[in-house]
């Protein structure tokens, strides 16, 4: 919500690509900074580490604020938006359209995301897939992700996003499906992990463009605030719904079918958001 809004404040010309940018910074600092930090713990304790992380969170947190360009000036001061209280953004984003088709479609899309956080290994392995598998084949997710990203966030800026969202936010169903049924080759896998990672890679990109796109700047991490926590809360959800299907079923692949559809729902919806205003 904060480093997004700076990059759509800022940038409009090559805007996904930015957004892609900003959104691969934490996966970059972690594959660089996990095997020094892992590496100091060794040599000189946990706590030693943690007072390392204090002062690089500290450097680097004055070193971001201090690069945070100044508002842009060049809009005649009577064109400057009036300051307005946060609740009364509230009124005007549920009466737009756009808001509740990003919602439904951000409930829909991330029933699934507890699989990519917690099950991924032992859904692989109720696959048929070995223990050594399990270790190559989940590669395949940050993989995806980081190609998401890099796919996304150029193809938002040349082609129209309600089209480039619906691709990129329904791939996971193809995974989805390909996991639930009886192809369990290690290569059709890799392939649906790659496919999940793809579309969760894409979507703060796409989440982010498409809320300045219909929504402007101006209430734009207003807007970001209740996506963020629909995000949250789907999954949440697909959790539960996990913990009750594999209850009754004793397997994955009834809750990989239903949120296989859902992903696929929601991608659509998309499609009703049209090419949306420039902005």
């Amino acid at each position: 919500t904060v480093y997004t809004r700076l990059v759509v404040q800022h940038v409009e010309r090559a805007r996904g690509l930015a957004l892609a940018i900003a959104a691969s910074g934490p996966a970059i600092t972690g594959a660089i900074g996990a095997p020094i930090l892992n590496a100091y713990v060794e040599a000189e304790g946990w706590r030693a580490a943690y007072q390392a992380l204090a002062v690089f969170g500290t450097i680097a947190g004055l070193a971001t604020f201090l690069l945070i360009p100044p508002e842009r000036k060049d809009a005649p001061a009577a064109a400057a938006p009036v300051r307005r209280r946060a609740r009364e953004d509230y009124p005007v984003i549920v009466r737009t359209k756009a808001f509740w088709i990003l919602l439904g479609a951000m409930l829909l899309c991330n029933l699934p995301a507890t699989i990519m956080l917690v099950q991924l290994k032992l859904l692989l392995l109720d696959n048929g897939v070995s223990g050594e598998g399990t270790a190559v084949v989940p590669w395949a997710l940050p993989l995806g992700m980081l190609a998401g990203r890099f796919v996304a966030g150029p193809s938002l800026d040349r082609y129209r996003p309600d089209i480039v969202s619906f691709v990129t936010l329904g791939l996971p169903s193809v995974g989805l499906f390909l996991i639930a049924s009886s192809i369990d080759a290690p290569t059709v896998l890799t392939f649906a992990v790659f496919c999940i990672g793809f579309s969760f890679g894409a979507e703060g990109d796409i989440l982010g463009f498409l809320v300045a796109r219909h929504f402007g700047v101006g209430i734009y991490s207003s807007v970001m605030g209740l996506m963020t926590f629909a995000t949250s809360f789907s999954t949440a959800s697909g959790a539960a719904l996990l913990s009750v299907t594999m209850a009754r079923t004793g397997g994955y692949e009834t809750y990989l079918v239903i949120v296989g559809v859902a992903v696929l729902m929601g991608s659509a919806l998309l499609l009703m958001l049209g090419p949306g205003r420039k902005g």
